[in-house]
């Protein structure tokens, strides 16, 4: 049996959204790791971890943001999500949820994304059983 907190990098999978963007993508990458929130659709998991973030993240994403508007890059904020004030179901795409904005919820998948000068990133966050 793995150990609960182990994370594996592993292959895209094929069946999910965010695979339709592989395509002309110049890096991608893939990790599993065991679901804490299992009762939890995607989007409300997404929030659960977005509000683990350790204190240092936010202060290291704090001094990026402050260093990064000196060459014009974007303020992105905070990495923790305000998951205290506002439900999963309250989102809808276009929405800032942490330091990226919604794309899509399912059930199953979340995609967020952030799209600056320099970089343009999607991040997924897919649940699916175990066989």
């Amino acid at each position: 049996m793995k150990h609960a907190n182990t994370i594996h990098k592993c292959d895209l999978p094929e069946g999910s959204t965010i695979h339709t963007s592989l395509p002309g993508a110049d890096f991608a990458d893939c990790y599993q790791f065991a679901d804490r929130w299992p009762g939890k659709d995607a989007l409300e998991t997404f929030l659960a971890l977005m509000g683990r973030s350790p204190w240092w993240m936010n202060a290291l994403m704090g001094l990026r943001n402050q260093v990064v508007r000196l060459v014009g890059l974007k303020h992105l904020g905070s990495m923790t999500a305000p998951t205290s004030q506002r439900a999963a179901s309250d989102y809808r795409p276009g929405q800032r949820v942490g330091i990226f904005t919604l794309q899509q919820a399912q059930p199953q998948e979340v995609i967020v994304f952030d799209d600056d000068k320099h970089l343009k990133v999607q991040l997924s966050l897919r649940k699916h059983m175990v066989q």
